[in-house]
């Protein structure tokens, strides 16, 4: 007989899984309510090229899915889409991806002149700029050890690891 500790062990891992299940289903959704939005995509779509029955499609998107690896890569193929894993140490608050340990992106910073004058300021989300404001157009080092480089001219952004910095 199980004891209290064990009951409430195997109930934690149910709902782990029970909420992994549902992050895939609710992420495949997203992706295929997009793709019907912006380019009639349709479930018959995406039974077609995982070449299995619509109705069984459709009854993933209805029910409880219990996808293998396999399946998930599968249907993240069919739609063309690249899913990238990350875990997170509950404990800690560490990530990790495939490769290692994930580093913490600052969510927004700026970069002074010698004059002390504002001169490019960045905002974040997820890792990935989504404003950047610059006066000028110059080379600006990173405080977490990042360059990053801005020509007005070609609208263009480039953010490079710079090793030692």
């Amino acid at each position: 007989m199980k004891s209290k500790a064990d009951h409430a062990e195997d109930l934690k891992r149910e709902v782990s899984q029970d909420v992994a299940r549902a992050m895939f289903r609710s992420l495949f959704w997203n992706v295929i309510s997009f793709k019907r939005k912006h380019e009639g995509y349709s479930l018959k779509k995406l039974a077609d090229d995982l070449r299995i029955n619509k109705s069984a499609v459709s009854r993933w998107f209805s029910n409880d899915p219990n996808w293998s690896i396999n399946t998930i890569a599968d249907i993240a193929f069919a739609l063309n889409v690249e899913i990238k894993v990350m875990a997170m140490d509950k404990q800690t608050g560490c990530k990790f991806g495939p490769s290692g340990e994930i580093a913490e992106q600052p969510s927004a910073w700026s970069v002074t002149n010698p004059e002390g004058r504002s001169v490019v300021r960045s905002a974040f989300a997820g890792g990935v700029p989504i404003s950047t404001i610059n006066r000028s157009k110059r080379v600006a080092s990173h405080p977490e050890a990042h360059i990053l480089t801005i020509d007005l001219d070609a609208s263009e952004i480039k953010k490079e690891l710079v090793a030692g910095a």
